[in-house]
């Protein structure tokens, strides 16, 4: 499906400005009010509450939320089929797995947990995707669906694993896990986004680069194995590709799901297959979606603030519903 240049241009138009209305609401609103003007003018404590605090929390949304609305949109073409997202892989619960272990075995300065945790539920994304790798590995190459299936299978491994092992943790390292796997962003820090950003301003240009892959390898194996591709060489860079970007994100944003289905389903809808346009659009959405969550995450239950994973899920849930019925 294509779209005509003055609709895609006006669709542009219209994602900039809602991004614009949501970053402004978002740096506005929240547990603490935010006066734009003031902050303009660097008067009272908003300058240094905004710089500290609420500008790390937003650049991670922004920066998770786009990585993983990319990811997903690579992840449903690699396996060609858009009811999965890169959690599908075993990320979260790979992640889960090495925030767990962190905080069990962690006993150091708080502030270098900063970089701990993220360093542990990346590694531990990497662990579950290796199991997923070894599982559906074949001598031509894995299938979307052994692919799919090993996801599945090293989800559910990893998941009782990680229920067992928190059982284990004391009360207040509890409180940690949960809150990390709830998928809160309101331990976001700038130490976090000194890791975040390079592999963001790498990954996410990658993936962009990789959609005239991903819009042959939509034709199936035998279509484009006609073409010359090597379905299976580009098949697993592209997984590699898409699972590097959504670790690092999951690592700092937390157990966040739905925005890597969510965000593509929308932007299909709105600028067609053409993998050159849905993957920049889907990371806009993304992030949007994502600073949105966010934003009434912090917002809703004043003074409590509720987990930005919970949002997702309570939004995501019917959405899932809902394409899986018409599917």
């Amino acid at each position: 499906m294509k779209r005509a240049p003055g609709v895609a241009r006006r669709l542009g138009l219209l994602s900039v400005a809602l991004a614009a209305v949501a970053l402004t609401y978002a740096i506005a609103g929240g547990e603490m009010l935010v006066d734009p003007m003031r902050l303009a003018r660097g008067e009272g404590h908003d300058l240094a509450f905004f710089l500290d605090i609420r500008l790390p929390r937003l650049l991670t949304a922004l920066l998770v939320g786009g990585g993983l609305g990319a990811a997903g949109a690579m992840v449903q073409g690699i396996l060609r089929n858009d009811l999965v997202e890169p959690g599908i892989l075993g990320l979260n619960s790979g992640a889960e797995l090495g925030v767990i272990l962190a905080v069990a075995t962690y006993s150091g300065p708080a502030w270098a947990s900063a970089l701990l945790l993220p360093a542990a539920a990346w590694l531990g994304s990497l662990l579950a995707v290796g199991m997923v790798a070894l599982l559906s590995w074949r001598r031509t190459g894995p299938l979307p669906v052994q692919i799919l299936l090993a996801g599945l299978a090293v989800t559910m491994l990893l998941s009782a694993l990680n229920a067992v092992l928190g059982l284990w943790l004391q009360p207040s390292l509890q409180a940690v896990a949960i809150s990390w796997q709830a998928g809160t962003l309101g331990s976001a820090s700038w130490e976090q986004l000194t890791t975040l950003i390079p592999v963001s301003v790498v990954l996410l240009p990658a993936a962009f680069l990789a959609a005239p892959v991903l819009n042959v390898l939509a034709l199936g194996d035998h279509s484009a194995r006609s073409l010359g591709v090597n379905v299976t060489r580009q098949r697993a860079w592209l997984i590699a590709l898409a699972v590097a970007l959504s670790s690092s994100c999951v690592a700092a944003g937390g157990g966040i799901a739905f925005v890597g289905l969510i965000a593509p389903h929308v932007v299909r809808r709105l600028v067609g297959a053409n993998y050159r346009a849905v993957l920049p659009a889907a990371a806009i959405a993304g992030a949007i979606l994502l600073l949105a969550a966010d934003l009434l995450a912090r917002t809703l239950f004043l003074p409590s603030l509720m987990p930005t994973g919970i949002i997702l899920a309570v939004l995501g849930v019917p959405y899932f519903l809902l394409l899986l019925m018409r599917t």
